[in-house]
């Protein structure tokens, strides 16, 4: 698979959960996308800022307590800083990883989705559930992973780069 990264950089590996407790994943993985929720603020592409998509976020979802200051982060990077050929690690709740992809497109949004209608496409590799051996990973929807959990998560599936190449 060639897949363009811009020149002298490395990519990015991210976490995501596709739906709480992973409710989208099989969808998500026999689609090739990566969706995200929100469907309240409709096409991610016009906030400006992360205020922006906060503010929006406390206006559409009012039932919902605190600031929606993760919500809005995990939305911004997915609009801004993943990108194309980043790995993505797919997890259910805080203790199993579902899958691995690659990030093919940048940023889609379409109208006539019933759900995650702002979604890229993914190259998912592979589909096993691997237990997260106590390493506890992020309630977030979207983050990107932390330097501490990079060897362990690329060991996940270390045989994917046949997969990854087609």
């Amino acid at each position: 698979m060639d897949l363009t990264i811009e020149e002298g950089r490395l990519p990015r590996v991210w976490l995501f959960e596709p739906g709480n407790n992973a409710y989208a994943w099989k969808e998500f993985y026999d689609a090739g996308i990566l969706g995200m929720g929100w469907d309240k603020l409709q096409n991610y592409d016009q906030y400006l800022s992360q205020e922006a998509i906060e503010e929006k976020l406390k206006e559409a979802y009012l039932k919902r307590t605190g600031r929606p200051r993760n919500s809005a982060r995990g939305i911004w990077q997915f609009l801004n800083e993943m990108k194309i050929g980043d790995i993505v690690f797919a997890k259910k709740g805080m203790s199993q990883i579902i899958g691995k992809g690659i990030v093919t497109s940048e940023p889609r949004f379409d109208p006539n989705r019933k759900a995650f209608r702002n979604y890229r496409t993914v190259n998912w590799t592979n589909n096993e559930v691997k237990e997260n051996e106590g390493k506890f990973l992020p309630q977030v929807t979207l983050s990107p992973a932390q330097p501490h959990r990079m060897d362990f998560l690329m060991s996940l599936y270390k045989n994917d780069q046949e997969k990854e190449d087609k």
